[in-house]
């Protein structure tokens, strides 16, 4: 938790050091790729953690969050769920837990961990596995694409 309100404020004073631009948002000179994860009660063996960050499943990576870009003019996209991934609300079967993006040196495409699924019912014992997904159309008029690596 402590590590989610670290990086949230990151964000928030990296965004406020941009200027204004005409729309009244501020401006920053190149996009920010962040993930966003649901809030966790507890920060021990979890995808947060320092240590024991591997684990998938659903008590150590609570699904519910999504890989995000901001673009210079302030404008955000949730590319996950443009793409087709993930769900809104009440997390299911398609739900997904996203983490450590990597953005290429040229800025067009990015590479990072997601987990797909939770089980169909609870107390299910299933397996999930964090694998390696690439992003690419991240363009703010693009329409992002996600494949497994």
């Amino acid at each position: 938790m402590l590590i989610m309100k670290k990086l949230i404020l990151v964000l928030i004073t990296l965004l406020a050091a941009g200027s204004v631009s005409a729309q009244g948002r501020a401006a920053i000179p190149n996009p920010i790729m962040f993930v966003t994860q649901v809030p966790m009660p507890f920060d021990s063996s979890t995808c947060t953690a320092a240590f024991c960050n591997h684990k998938p499943d659903v008590f150590s990576a609570v699904r519910g969050g999504d890989l995000y870009i901001v673009y210079p003019d302030g404008t955000q996209k949730n590319l996950t769920q443009t793409a087709g991934f993930g769900n809104s609300g009440q997390q299911g079967a398609n739900s997904i837990a996203v983490r450590q993006p990597s953005v290429h040196w040229n800025g067009t495409k990015a590479v990072f961990s997601m987990v797909v699924g939770a089980p169909a019912t609870q107390g299910a014992a299933q397996p999930f596995y964090w694998q390696l997904y690439e992003v690419t159309n991240i363009g703010e008029s693009q329409t992002p694409i996600i494949t497994k690596v």
